[in-house]
């Protein structure tokens, strides 16, 4: 497929470079005109070399005792008659040798003429033990004519480049670098977006050698990429006995999430570093979250940056929903993709770009709420002073982690303990979940509520006076695929909502500020809409249900009179459901229990047709 112009041919390579990677890639790569990729990836690749130099370097063999000579090497190796020698790039003139590891043969890559590069006798090509044209070798590759094509780092930022880049080498044969596997939080699903023929050839991904190092099955460990993402989305898959794998932003991934832990009450659960996996350099690293050296940071969920700091407009500089600002490996896909090793080309944590937790105004101005740690974390084998650890599931003491020279390219395996905060994975979190000023959907009531509004996958949810964000948030909630706003007048309640979703795992919701009809104008066409607050303003059911499209769903919940008569005239026009619910709950009488009503609540769900 190479040979196809019209082919976009996208490798998957990992720690282990050139050496780790198929005859079928190493093919493609040669045999590219342009190779796009991130500087860490493309210096990866052999270091091209002039025909010149392959033929001098075989003329050198040619004169030794061995009879080796270039038209040999193309006859034979051509054919591929040579036991245990793979030939790429027949036809090319000059073939040349590269990569042996047999008989101290280490292969060419640098100082090729003069045969430095060759490390063993070469004018003797002893003890390589195949026959090619009756001279001995054996776990040689021949090579056409090395990775000569034009190598083009990736812009920053790489989305808004993407496009031009394309257009500007159509009709060349074009291959791109990921990280491991290009369709797993990498370039490849970016690509087939902007390209109509992609073809993938994929390197096991980092999880899959993490998973292998550790022998946990993948069908049973959750798996997510923070490369791009805030570390408050780990929260969600936080529970007792669990095993996560994360790939990590940079060398500072580690610390965030051993803070993060603790902040959870899960200072027991064991942290594996895995670094450089596949490479010669590869290191694992173990301790508990409990004891983190070295961490000098602020403490996880630090105060966010005031209402009102400058940040681009909502869906300006980091368009929501996966689109742009690297959406799970394209600008900084670090992992499967290439823009910049682990967070180069990606924004900082918590910066515009991503737009995690940001509060937008109307008027385009935000305060995006970050709460992190800086630092790293790692891992070491060993016992420690029960005082500065935590104790193991089969006795002992889980040593403090080794925070010293952390590879950024590393992967966090986590055995979360069991002596923490748990969280249902079912709507109704408890009120206390929240931080409030008492606009807020009751548990009960909320848990109605998240029924009636039906999430599915992909669906993006309106939240119109969102007062503490709880609908929305557990809307995010139900599946990582769900996406919502949330509009709310209140300048103050706005950032409550964002710290809300920050802290419950969904740092990803969109907080609007600012009226509604008006702040609803421009936002992407919701799939499922609820009103929690504004229902007797002039235009907002109106305005929700015109930006339905058909099959989309609205839910406008009622405490008042006022509130209740509106949603009566709309069931009557538009038909529906209509609900009344009354929750009592159980409350001290004196030195008796009784039960305290809460006020109760009218729902009115219903179907565009």
């Amino acid at each position: 497929m190479t040979d196809n112009p019209a082919v976009l041919t996208v490798v998957g390579i990992g720690a282990d470079g050139w050496a780790g990677l198929t005859g079928t890639a190493k093919a493609a790569l040669t045999a590219a005109d342009v190779i796009f990729g991130s500087d860490r990836q493309l210096a990866l690749l052999p270091v091209p070399t002039s025909n010149e130099i392959h033929q001098d370097t075989l003329k050198k063999a040619d004169k030794s005792s061995t009879g080796l000579s270039t038209e040999n090497l193309d006859a034979e190796g051509a054919s591929g008659e040579a036991a245990g020698v793979e030939v790429l790039g027949a036809g090319v003139a000059g073939a040349w040798v590269l990569g042996a590891e047999a008989a101290g043969v280490e292969g060419l890559g640098a100082e090729v003429a003069g045969v430095e590069g060759l490390g063993a006798e070469v004018a003797g090509v002893e003890g390589l033990g195949a026959e090619v044209a009756g001279v001995e070798l054996a776990g040689v590759e021949v090579l056409g004519a090395g990775v000569a094509g034009e190598r083009v780092p990736w812009p920053s930022p790489l989305l808004p480049a993407l496009p031009g880049l394309l257009d500007a080498y159509r009709g060349r044969r074009v291959a791109v670098l990921a990280s491991g596997d290009p369709m797993f939080h990498g370039i490849g699903a970016t690509l087939r977006r902007y390209a109509e023929n992609v073809h993938v050839l994929p390197h096991p991904s980092s999880v899959s050698l993490a998973a292998a190092r550790l022998g946990w099955p993948l069908a049973d460990t959750d798996v997510l990429s923070l490369v791009t993402a805030p570390v408050e989305e780990l929260h969600p898959l936080i529970h007792p006995g669990r095993r996560i794998l994360v790939l990590s932003r940079d060398a500072s991934t580690p610390a965030k999430i051993a803070e993060l832990l603790r902040s959870r009450g899960y200072a027991d659960s064991t942290l594996t570093v895995l670094s450089q996996l596949g490479g010669p350099d590869e290191q694992q690293r173990t301790g508990s979250a409990a004891a983190v050296d070295g961490a000098a940071a602020p403490a996880y969920g630090a105060a966010a940056p005031a209402y009102g700091a400058a940040a681009p407009a909502y869906g300006a500089a980091a368009p929501a929903y996966g689109a742009a600002a690297a959406a799970y490996g394209a600008a900084a896909a670090a992992y499967g993709a290439a823009a910049a090793a682990y967070g180069a080309a990606a924004p900082a944590y918590g910066a515009a770009a991503a737009a995690c937790g940001a509060v937008v105004p109307v008027d385009g101005v935000a305060a995006p709420v970050d709460g992190g740690v800086d630092g790293v974390a790692a891992r070491v084998d060993g016992v420690a002073d029960p005082a500065d650890g935590v104790a193991a599931p089969g006795g002992g003491v889980v040593a403090p982690i080794d925070l010293t020279g952390l590879d950024p390219l590393n992967v966090v395996a986590i055995e979360c303990g069991r002596g923490g905060e748990r969280r249902s994975i079912t709507p109704g979190l408890p009120d206390d979940a929240y931080d409030s000023d008492g606009q807020l959907t009751k548990r009960e009531v909320r848990a109605v509520t998240l029924a009636l509004l039906g999430p599915q996958p992909g669906e993006l949810l309106w939240d119109v006076g969102a007062g503490s964000g709880s609908i929305a948030i557990e809307w995010l909630r139900s599946h990582r695929a769900c996406r919502a706003v949330a509009v709310e007048s209140s300048p103050e309640r706005a950032v409550r909502v964002a710290a809300n979703a920050a802290a419950l795992g969904v740092p990803k919701l969109k907080v609007v500020v600012g009226r509604a009809p008006d702040a609803l104008v421009g936002l992407p066409a919701p799939d499922v809409v609820f009103v929690g607050g504004g229902v007797t303003r002039a235009g907002v059911v109106e305005a929700v249900w015109a930006a339905l499209p058909a099959g989309g769903r609205l839910v406008a919940n009622a405490v008042t009179l006022e509130s209740e008569a509106v949603l009566a005239a709309w069931y009557a026009q538009l038909g529906g459901e209509m609900t009344r619910l009354s929750v009592s709950r159980a409350a001290p009488v004196g030195g008796f229990t009784g039960w305290r009503a809460m006020m109760p609540v009218t729902i009115w769900s219903v179907v565009k047709p």
